[in-house]
């Protein structure tokens, strides 16, 4: 983020009323915003929802750049062209990037042997780690296991045997990954079977870049419907990783 835009070419004089007075009625994230407006795309609506979560008051050169942003095939959300738009013509706030840039993050640690300094934020996880007395990897192994190499992919006869699995794509949003007759909704720590749900410990991980889904190895012995032991977890898991 950056005071003092391109859009305000006296940024010098800029007060700090003029950097929060835009702030001060928005109600809603830009993608709450999103949602609000719904699939009612019209002018008149964008403005009246613009105008009630955020206290912007909105123009029609406005709302033809967001339309024209969010409509011109590069795959932008509409959430990302509301604030792009807005950001510009309406206040002295720039962005340099909508995701992440380079900058460092301010990090407060208390207790013994807290962090200090320039620390990458990889390596965090593993000062928690050895803080509090548990093995990443090991973690990792136990929470982590790649579908792939434990279940056979659908076969497409259109019955889902207790050794294949299908990642169920109906919902787009909400994928649900369905091994024999045990369902796994992505991003949850919830596998339903027979009408009961049991809670992981560990939740169900979908990578769309890979198209690769993991699950944490209890789950195994829940899908089988039966109980393992922590040795027959290991073996199994071995067994995956050496496939």
């Amino acid at each position: 983020m950056t005071i003092g835009s391109y859009s305000d070419p006296n940024y010098t004089s800029t007060t700090v009323e003029d950097v929060i007075a835009p702030l001060k009625g928005m109600k809603l994230s830009s993608t709450g915003l999103e949602t609000e407006i719904g699939t009612d795309l019209s002018s008149e609506n964008i403005k009246k929802q613009l105008k009630t979560w955020w206290g912007i008051d909105a123009t029609d050169e406005d709302i033809a750049e967001i339309l024209k942003l969010y409509n011109d095939g590069k795959g932008l959300s509409l959430d990302y062209a509301i604030s792009e738009v807005i950001s510009r013509n309406h206040t002295v706030i720039g962005w340099t990037t909508h995701g992440h840039s380079g900058d460092d993050v301010p990090l407060w640690a208390y207790g013994p042997d807290d962090l200090t300094g320039h620390v990458d934020n990889t390596e965090i996880a593993g000062h928690i780690a050895k803080e509090l007395g548990f093995d990443l990897n090991k973690t990792n192994s136990q929470l982590f296991i790649d579908v792939d190499k434990i279940f056979s992919k659908d076969n497409g006869d259109g019955k889902l045997d207790k050794n294949e699995y299908l990642l169920n794509m109906t919902n787009s949003s909400n994928p649900v990954l369905e091994i024999g007759d045990a369902k796994l909704p992505v991003d949850t720590n919830i596998l339903i079977k027979n009408g009961v749900a049991h809670e992981l410990e560990g939740i169900v991980v979908y990578a769309p870049a890979t198209g690769k889904v993991y699950i944490p190895c209890e789950a195994l012995s829940l899908v089988n419907g039966t109980k393992i032991n922590e040795t027959k977890i290991n073996e199994t898991r071995k067994a995956a990783e050496t496939a």
